[in-house]
């Protein structure tokens, strides 16, 4: 009686675990796809408030970003990040958690699609720069969509926008605005990745561009730019080359002399010495070509050059990461009478994370650009700045920006020195609905007179996502 009892007993207790072995098997191969599946996506971090093209070949195996160039002029921020080479993800820093108001999006199939909508208003001290402040009011509307995928290999990140701006006091201001991006980033190999980047953009001429001083036209423009490239890593050396194409379009007639087509070609290479120390050599040449010889001004203003860097990524530990180069550059005009531009040129960023509440990004860059200007056809400019994010609470978000630029054109002895500050404040209701106000002030000095300009905005408004 007793040895059945027995029997049954044990033959549960070898079923149970059987179970529990099934289990354990299939459990941990889906962690582990899971787990690839958010690296993959991770990977492709988020925003960014460069228009311009797509720095592939950065920092291979980094998670760290390399500041990027603008181009002449302002532009609307970018939308997709650019892409980066196959990287480590990054140490988690004790104490930080999962963020309770991120957005969750909409799933659909292998895409996660987040929707948003905005509406502000606010108060403009000098809305048309280029004459004597004349104060207004106005309002501003934008809607968006995210879409990122979730695959296991590759991983892909797009966006689409579209908004609309409108003042009381100045109804020719009144314009819409529309942008698409995406980039994908292809894992070919263990070894290899393979990254691509599209953006198209419409904008209109805006009097604080100091490429566009003194136009008074709100006509709309064009931008279109691609990049491709590639990472080769077959061990702690690697080699990305990449090439670029970006084509503007003016739609103002009269500013028909600065439609242009640009190409650039970059080649990285770097060797990690160990995850956190990598020196690197990069080069690169670029050559801008406009549709018309001659500009307005009767200068030829095609242009063409090349950059050689040497650099550094370090990042010791998730607090610290730093990145810089410095090297040699040179650009010259079509036109003989436009003097060439030779001499140093660097980069750099550093980021600090004192802790999981607050980030300090410093950068600074000097650089030779080719200029839209009928008086010039180049210009030397030097950047720096400083951002600030803190959270008081997950909920209250503190923001800010102090940067600085000043560009040169050596043909005339032309300054222009742009002064910008941003605070942020953003409340957090729920995931859903958040409330934003933001204080700025712009600063313009020209060397010429009746160019100089300041302007102070303040907004406030709700984004709605989903």
């Amino acid at each position: 009686m007793i040895e059945p009892l027995t029997g049954r007993l044990l033959h549960a207790a070898r079923l149970r675990v059987s179970a529990l072995l099934v289990a354990a098997f299939a459990f941990f191969p889906a962690t582990a796809a899971y787990a690839q599946m958010r690296g993959s996506v991770d990977a492709l971090p988020g925003q960014d408030n460069d228009f311009s093209p797509y720095a592939l070949g950065a920092a291979p195996d980094s998670t760290f970003e390399t500041p990027l160039p603008e181009p002449e002029g302002e532009a609307p921020p970018s939308l997709v990040e650019p892409l980066r080479p196959t990287r480590r993800a990054p140490l988690p820093i004790e104490g930080s958690e999962p963020d309770p108001y991120e957005q969750l999006g909409i799933r659909a199939g292998a895409f996660l699609l987040k929707p948003s909508i905005e509406l502000f208003g606010g108060h403009d001290s000098t809305p048309n720069s280029y004459e004597e402040p004349e104060e207004s009011l106005y309002w501003r509307t934008r809607g968006a969509l995210d879409i990122e995928s979730d695959w296991i290999r590759h991983a892909l990140r797009a966006r689409i926008e579209a908004g609309y701006e409108s003042y009381d006091e100045f109804p020719d201001k009144d314009a819409p605005d529309y942008a698409a991006d995406a980039a994908l980033r292809l894992d070919a190999r263990e070894d290899l990745r393979l990254d691509f980047a599209l953006r198209a953009a419409r904008d209109t001429d805006t009097s604080d561009d100091p490429e566009l001083l003194g136009v008074t036209s709100t006509s709309e423009n064009d931008r279109f730019a691609a990049v491709a490239g590639l990472t080769y890593k077959p061990n702690r050396f690697s080699i990305a080359p990449a090439v670029e194409v970006e084509r503007r379009d003016f739609g103002d007639p009269d500013l028909a002399d600065r439609d242009h087509s640009q190409y650039e070609v970059r080649l990285r290479t770097g060797y990690e010495l160990s995850p956190a120390v990598e020196p690197f050599v990069e080069v690169s040449a670029n050559e801008r070509i406009y549709d018309l010889e001659l500009n307005d001004g009767g200068i030829a203003h095609d242009s063409k050059g090349w950059r050689a860097y040497a650099g550094l990524r370090f990042e010791p530990d998730p607090i610290w990461a730093v990145e810089a180069k410095a090297g040699y550059g040179h650009q010259e005009a079509e036109d003989s009478l436009v003097s060439d531009l030779d001499g140093f040129v660097a980069r750099g960023t550093l980021i600090w994370r004192p802790s999981v509440l607050t980030e300090l990004r410093l950068n600074a860059e000097r650089d030779f650009e080719a200029s839209t200007i009928e008086c010039c056809a180049m210009a030397t400019r030097w950047r720096t700045g400083v951002e600030l994010e803190h959270r008081f609470r997950d909920w209250l978000i503190l923001t800010g920006e102090v940067s600085f630029e000043n560009s040169h054109y050596e043909m005339t002895d032309y300054t222009l020195k742009d002064f910008d500050a941003e605070l942020a404040l953003e409340y957090k209701f729920n995931r859903t609905v958040s409330a934003k106000a933001r204080v700025a002030y712009e600063r313009l000095d020209s060397s010429a007179d009746g160019e100089d300009y300041d302007a102070t905005i303040f907004e406030v408004g709700l984004r709605v996502q989903r």
